[in-house]
C-alpha cells in the first residue's frame, strides 16, 4: 500500500535531477516503455476519433446492440488507421488513439478523418 510521504517524495523525484533522453525512429512497444527518468524523443502526429454523443447510444439501444456498434466502429477505424500508415496506441471507451510517424504523418493523419467520416455515411461504421 503507497504511504502519502511515499507517493509525495516519488513524484517530487521526477521533477528533480536530469534525465536521459534518447532519439527514437519507431514507435516503441508498450512493453518497451519503463518508469524512471529516461525518455525518447520522437516527432509524431497523433489522433484521437471517438463517436460524437455516443451517450445516445448507449442509452437509446439494448447493451448488447450499443456494443456491437462501438466494436464496429473501433474496428472500421482501426483498419482505416492502419492502412494509412497509423499504429494503434489505445481504445478508450468510444474512441481509438493512433500515432503516425514518417515523413507523412500529418498529412497521413488527416486523411484517417475523411475516410472514416465517408465509411460511416455509407453505414460502414
Amino acid at each position: 500500500m503507497a504511504t502519502k510521504e511515499g507517493l509525495i517524495n516519488g513524484v517530487d523525484s521526477y521533477f528533480s535531477g536530469s534525465y536521459t533522453i534518447t532519439k527514437g525512429t519507431v514507435i516503441p512497444d508498450v512493453a518497451d516503455i519503463q518508469l524512471g527518468k529516461s525518455g525518447r524523443e520522437l516527432e509524431l502526429a497523433m489522433l484521437f476519433i471517438d463517436i460524437r454523443e455516443s451517450t445516445t447510444i448507449v442509452d437509446g439501444f439494448r447493451r448488447t446492440t450499443a456494443a456491437r456498434m462501438y466494436k464496429a466502429f473501433l474496428w472500421g477505424v482501426a483498419q482505416i488507421a492502419k492502412a494509412n500508415g497509423g499504429e494503434l496506441r489505445s481504445f478508450n471507451g468510444d474512441g481509438v488513439l493512433v500515432v503516425f510517424i514518417g515523413d507523412s504523418k500529418r498529412t497521413n493523419a488527416v486523411l484517417v478523418l475523411p475516410k472514416a467520416t465517408q465509411a460511416k455515411g455509407r453505414g460502414l461504421l
